[in-house]
């Protein structure tokens, strides 16, 4: 008991004259140095847990009020704007924006870059044809097994992109994530 309690006051001597010694290098009072370095020798124990974090579930999208005929006109025959002003209007008011539109499918195919599937929907009216891509993922399968070409669809899907030309067609489609 003697032998340790020889040990215990050895190392607070070594302790204080680390402390005074750190003090006056730094220029930091000694009282300061000697407190934060008692907080390293706290266990873990001893520390109060952080409180747990709650996840805000985020808010479900309300679809944007604008017909996949007022995207064509803005964006394809708006000849005011050049493709580079059009591809930033379209990056700050409606990429990532809503959908909910019904058109007819055209077709339901695999996609070759990941797992799931790429519905090709039109919309047409006396006027135009506005191509609609989008990409869906492999859950929904037996959804779209249910589905008929030639038969309208109602749909909810979040804008990606438009005016990418598909290597089969001369469309320039808008192109979409399913779900929002």
């Amino acid at each position: 008991m003697v032998r340790f309690l020889f040990g215990v006051a050895g190392l607070l001597i070594i302790a204080a004259y680390v402390v005074d010694r750190l003090g006056s290098l730094f220029g930091t009072n000694p009282a300061a140095v000697a407190e934060s370095m008692s907080n390293w020798f706290v266990s873990a124990e001893t520390e109060p847990e952080a409180p747990p974090t709650v996840e805000a579930k985020p808010e479900p999208l309300v679809p944007i009020d604008m017909t996949p005929f007022d995207l064509y006109w803005a964006f394809y025959t708006n000849l005011a704007y050049t493709d580079l002003q059009k591809q930033r209007v379209w990056e700050d008011e409606y990429a990532g924006q809503c959908v909910e539109w019904t058109g007819r499918l055209e077709n339901i195919e695999t996609a070759s870059f990941s797992r799931g599937f790429v519905i090709t929907m039109q919309h047409a009216d006396s006027v135009e044809r506005v191509p609609i891509v989008i990409h869906a993922p492999s859950t929904l399968e037996d959804t779209l097994l249910e589905w008929q070409i030639g038969h309208r669809q109602t749909y909810r899907a979040t804008l990606k992109a438009f005016g990418e030309r598909r290597e089969y067609s001369d469309d320039e489609p808008i192109t979409a994530d399913w779900g929002c």
